[in-house]
């Protein structure tokens, strides 16, 4: 019997830590959020995404029908790029979601550091987003050759505790199903090619 393990990463960072281009997309996923169609969940999700050809920006949130189909932010937000760009590769994806009504500040709560500690202490304190995104993600988050890149940066914000944290889609969902598996390399396609 072989065993493998693996190490999940997740920075607890505070709005100072982040990078320009991190702190404008969690901005976008702030505003984004603010258009939710939720009104059976009551819980509006934004996202945001950045797309490593030309830095776009494509934003989404939830929105939920009478026959309770929903459409995820994240899976609105890839929808919208494909739309716009064809075939595309994620650089950096920041999500955030709270209760319908929930005030959601921008920038986010200046906290004391020594406090993070206190609500975020382990992996499971965090979710940056269901594995039905995470597995929509994934299909986007590949490198120049098509395989996936396990590196593409997720930022989630808890907008009660002002408390944002950054971590990877290869630590947010380890074992992916991936296109490569299917014999599919977005990277070959024509149109990525042109961009």
């Amino acid at each position: 019997m072989r065993t493998f393990e693996r190490t999940i990463e997740i920075a607890v960072l505070s709005y100072q830590e982040l990078t320009p281009k991190e702190r404008l997309l969690l901005q976008h996923a702030c505003f984004a959020r603010l258009n939710a169609q939720a009104p059976y969940s009551n819980y509006w999700v934004g996202a945001s995404l950045i797309t490593v050809i030309n830095g776009k920006f494509s934003d989404g949130c939830n929105v939920e029908n009478v026959h309770y189909e929903v459409v995820h932010a994240e899976e609105n937000a890839i929808s919208a790029a494909v739309t716009k760009l064809g075939p595309f590769r994620i650089a950096a994806m920041a999500v955030v979601g709270a209760p319908a009504g929930q005030a959601v500040p921008w920038p986010p709560l200046k906290i004391d550091p020594t406090t993070i500690i206190s609500h975020i202490s382990s992996v499971s304190d965090v979710c940056p987003s269901c594995g039905y995104c995470l597995q929509k993600i994934a299909e986007n988050c590949f490198d120049e050759t098509g395989k996936f890149d396990p590196n593409v940066v997720l930022i989630g914000y808890r907008p009660k505790t002002g408390e944002i944290y950054r971590t990877t889609i290869g630590d947010a969902y380890p074992m992916p199903f991936l296109p490569q598996y299917l014999g599919i390399n977005y990277s070959q396609d024509p149109r990525l090619k042109k961009k």
